[in-house]
C-alpha cells in the first residue's frame, strides 16, 4: 500500500468523508504524486513517507499558486489550527505556508520571496513609509529564523519593531 492510500484509509477510519476519486492517481517526474477527490487532494512528496491532505480554500489557493510545482512545493503536514490567528487554520508546504481563518480570508508566505509578495493582500506598503522602510530592512534577516523556528519573518520583524522602537533603541544593534 503506497503513502497516498494509507492517508485515504486514515482519513476514512475518523469518519471523514471526501467522496470519490476523481481519475486515477497522478505521478510525477519527480516521483511525487496526488490523487484528487470531491472536497480534497492527497499529495504525497517524493522525499517523505506519508502523505497529506489539503482541503477548502486552502487547497483552492494552493491549486491557484500552481500546486506541487509552484514555489511552495508539496505540503508537509495536514492543515492545523494557527495558534496566531483567532479561529485560523495553517499549513506547511517544503518552502512556505498557506492559511486561512474567517476574520483574514487566505493568507501566505514564500519563503526567501520579497516583502511585497508575502503582504500582497495588505495595502500597509504605501499608507506608511517608515514602517515599510524597517520591513524592508530587516526582513532578509528573519527569512533564516522562520526556517529554523517555523516563526513567520513577518512576525520576527513586527516583534523587533515593537522591541526597539522601529531600531531607535537597538543595543550593539540586536534587533532579534
Amino acid at each position: 500500500m503506497d503513502a497516498i492510500e494509507i492517508k485515504y484509509h486514515e482519513l476514512r477510519a475518523k469518519g471523514i468523508h471526501f467522496g470519490s476519486a476523481e481519475g486515477h492517481m497522478n505521478t510525477f517526474p519527480d516521483k511525487g504524486s496526488k490523487q484528487v477527490f470531491e472536497l480534497l487532494t492527497i499529495y504525497h512528496a517524493p522525499e517523505t513517507e506519508s502523505a497529506f491532505e489539503v482541503s477548502g480554500f486552502i487547497l483552492s489557493k494552493y491549486r491557484t499558486m500552481g500546486e506541487q510545482q509552484s514555489e511552495l512545493g508539496y505540503p508537509i503536514g495536514d492543515a492545523e489550527k494557527d495558534p496566531e490567528v483567532k479561529k485560523g487554520i495553517k499549513q506547511l508546504f517544503e518552502k512556505g505556508w498557506i492559511g486561512w481563518s474567517p476574520a483574514k480570508g487566505i493568507y501566505y508566505c514564500i519563503e526567501n520571496t520579497p516583502l511585497e509578495r508575502n503582504v500582497e493582500n495588505i495595502d500597509i506598503l504605501s499608507k506608511y513609509p517608515k514602517e515599510t522602510a524597517f520591513f524592508r530592512k530587516y526582513y532578509d534577516y528573519a527569512v533564516p529564523i522562520e526556517r529554523e523556528f517555523r516563526v513567520p519573518a513577518l512576525f520576527t520583524v513586527a516583534q523587533s519593531a515593537l522591541e526597539t522602537g522601529w531600531g531607535k533603541k537597538a543595543p550593539a544593534n540586536n534587533m532579534f
